[in-house]
């Protein structure tokens, strides 16, 4: 019996076609998962600490009329906050229906929360993520 040539490059096919191209779309799949869940994190930090900023701010023009240190929450540090968030996130186009809040913790902390979704391109579902941030800012007068 004699050997066949072509056996090699038919084995080499079916490697190719069953084996190697779904673990790269896997490995695509995965990676666009780990680049947008890095970008949203990003995002909650700099919305967070934009956020905790504004309000420390507020609450020093407070302490000059009052005298009492706190932070003052209000809709201007969420709206910073929130706009920091969407800025930093501009140029991510993996991530789509996203969205930012932000609470305040205590006298000094904010607790910020994101979400959003990653549509994936091999395997037909959207993922969704979320992000934590914590941020305490420390009480400074001038």
């Amino acid at each position: 019996m004699r050997p066949v040539r072509a056996s090699s490059l038919a084995w080499t096919a079916l490697l190719l076609g069953f084996v190697l191209m779904p673990l790269m779309a896997l490995v695509i799949d995965g990676l666009r998962l780990l680049y947008a869940d890095a970008r949203l994190q990003v995002a909650t930090d700099a919305g967070c600490e934009a956020a905790v900023q504004v309000a420390f701010e507020d609450g020093v023009d407070a302490f000059k009329q009052t005298g009492v240190k706190r932070m003052k929450w209000s809709p201007r540090a969420l709206q910073v906050g929130r706009a920091m968030f969407l800025r930093t996130l501009q140029g991510a186009p993996v991530l789509q229906g996203v969205s930012f809040a932000a609470h305040p913790v205590g006298e000094r902390r904010i607790r910020c929360v994101s979400r959003g979704q990653v549509s994936l391109w091999f395997l037909p579902r959207t993922v969704a993520l979320e992000g934590w941030a914590d941020a305490e800012g420390t009480f400074r007068t001038r």
